[in-house]
């Protein structure tokens, strides 16, 4: 399915070009606009509540993510430079640690001796790649993800 998806963006002429403006417009969108948007509505909301805003916490969550660029062939670059001839060869943008927004922060201490870049078995990966869409997937041209919900932890604690 993934191979037919990218021989179809391939076929199309100026598919290139079109493809890599709209993810690199997602990017900037998802990036600069969206994500501190949704920060700011919640922590305001917080403060309506008469709860303790969590600025500081959600601003180094959303610091975290990076907007990698990446070559249509798959060779990394960083998240300021572009591959030469992006916009006729085509581009890919890898999301790494994608910023959740969550409705409260719990902190928890960790142990000194854990590895934070070792991997639990059955964990997701720290990344993802953004499609024309602003969906994500783990593989370019791949399946759709199902992103956590905001609402989720929030229903979950009701239940208790």
């Amino acid at each position: 399915m993934r191979i037919e998806i990218a021989e179809a963006w391939d076929s199309l002429l100026l598919a290139q070009v079109i493809r890599g403006s709209v993810l690199i417009t997602q990017s900037i969108l998802i990036k600069y606009i969206i994500l501190p948007s949704l920060i700011i509505v919640k922590n305001i909301s917080r403060m309506l509540l008469f709860q303790f805003p969590e600025w500081s916490e959600d601003l180094t969550d959303w610091n975290r993510e990076m907007h990698v660029k990446w070559t249509y062939n798959g060779v990394q670059l960083s998240e300021t430079e572009f591959p030469k001839n992006w916009l006729t060869d085509g581009i890919q943008i890898k999301i790494l640690f994608p910023f959740c927004l969550k409705p409260w922060h719990r902190f928890k201490l960790q142990p000194s001796h854990k590895d934070p870049m070792k991997k639990k078995k059955g964990q997701k990966n720290d990344f993802f790649f953004l499609t024309v869409w602003g969906m994500e997937t783990e593989l370019p041209f791949g399946s759709l993800r199902k992103r956590r919900s905001f609402f989720e932890p929030i229903f979950k604690e009701l239940k208790k």
